[in-house]
């Protein structure tokens, strides 16, 4: 595809020249791979106002997958390769150097980017400079193999979540039912696709066990004055046949609900 068929629109074109940090939102299909490419070549070539321009090693691009990093890469050489065919004189040299420069950039997933700083750093790190990066399938292998030793030591400490489960599931379910270890995993791959942390989920549930606390002793209260007020009633004789065999049935699941309120109650209770 040639430049001149690409047609952006006002908003790319700003995503591409805006100087500055800038955040782009966009759905899927709607052109981000080309827009970054252009804002990755605008920012070498000088093209944004008021910057000057930066070489490509100088420019971190970091992607999800693989392939997203391979597609931006030769997205960018392509851009480069188009801008060449119409460029003459110092543009002409600019666009060489930098195209010549474009296999030192930086653009990888996360995963391979903290790789290269370690290696650069390795003795800095006290690392093996020839370690390996885990594959999806070798890290969730590794993952699942902690996880289940975790899970082990912290019933074996006696702590009351592990042990809540440990006697509610099996480790490993082996059935339809999920099992501990499989509940545990999939809160820890929501956690990292949320951007979370363990210690994130304990606050927000310790924070919601004390608003559910404070709202179990209010209601608790509220239902306890209501009993005592609806005995009071009946003692008196106030109330008529007719009232009082409508109440029979509310007061039957009014004590039920007391009851269950009373029951979560007991449950958030810190000991």
């Amino acid at each position: 595809m040639s430049s001149s068929a690409v047609i952006l629109s006002d908003e790319q074109q700003a995503a591409i020249l805006t100087p500055g940090n800038l955040l782009v939102r966009a759905g899927a299909g709607s052109g981000k791979t080309e827009v970054l490419a252009r804002r990755f070549v605008a920012l070498i070539t000088g093209e944004i106002e008021g910057r000057q321009p930066l070489t490509p090693a100088q420019v971190c691009a970091i992607t999800f997958t693989e392939k997203a990093a391979y597609d931006m890469r030769a997205r960018i050489a392509s851009v480069l390769d188009e801008q060449l065919v119409h460029a003459q004189g110092e543009r002409q040299s600019q666009l060489l150097r930098v195209r010549a420069m474009l296999p030192l950039a930086r653009i990888s997933t996360i995963h391979a980017f903290c790789a290269r700083i370690l290696r650069e750093n390795a003795f800095d790190a006290a690392l093996d400079p020839d370690f390996q990066v885990l594959d999806e399938y070798e890290s969730q292998t590794f993952l699942e193999r902690l996880g289940k030793q975790v899970l082990i030591d912290a019933v074996r400490h006696s702590d009351p979540g592990a042990c809540y489960l440990a006697r509610t599931r099996r480790l490993d379910a082996g059935t339809s039912r999920e099992g501990a270890l499989a509940i545990v995993m999939r809160i820890l791959h929501e956690l990292a696709r949320l951007g979370r942390t363990p210690q994130w989920l304990y606050d927000v549930t310790c924070e919601t066990a004390a608003r559910i606390q404070t709202e179990a002793s209010r209601v608790a209260v509220l239902t306890r004055e209501l009993s005592r007020l609806l005995d009071e009633l009946l003692i008196a004789g106030t109330l008529s046949l007719q009232a009082e065999q409508k109440i029979a049935p509310l007061r039957t699941r009014h004590d039920e609900y007391r009851r269950r309120i009373l029951a979560i109650h007991a449950q958030v209770e810190p000991e």
